[in-house]
């Protein structure tokens, strides 16, 4: 956000749960208003997709992809995608 700025945000997300597996889809928005002589108004937008699938009690894979959406009147940040995947073991 935008220091001593106005803006507003809003995130939402779900986990549906089938079998031994997780899937999660999450989304938001902010959008920070641009103080006059300071910095610019800013908009960005994500949502991200992505599954869990536990192999026993300890360890699990997981895998998703996150997509990140800017409008920025200045054009220091762009678009990005992310991917993730792995694994994870509790000890």
């Amino acid at each position: 956000m935008n220091y001593g700025g106005d803006g507003n945000l809003w995130f939402a997300g779900g986990q549906y749960d089938f079998g031994n597996t997780s899937f999660i889809a999450q989304g938001g928005m902010t959008n920070a208003k641009g103080l006059e002589g300071g910095a610019a108004k800013r908009e960005v937008s994500s949502f991200t997709v992505g599954a869990i699938h536990n192999l026993s009690k300890r360890s699990s894979l997981f895998g998703g992809y996150q997509r990140a959406m800017v409008d920025d009147k200045n054009a220091i940040f762009k678009d990005s995608d992310t991917y993730t995947v792995g694994m994870r073991h509790n000890f």
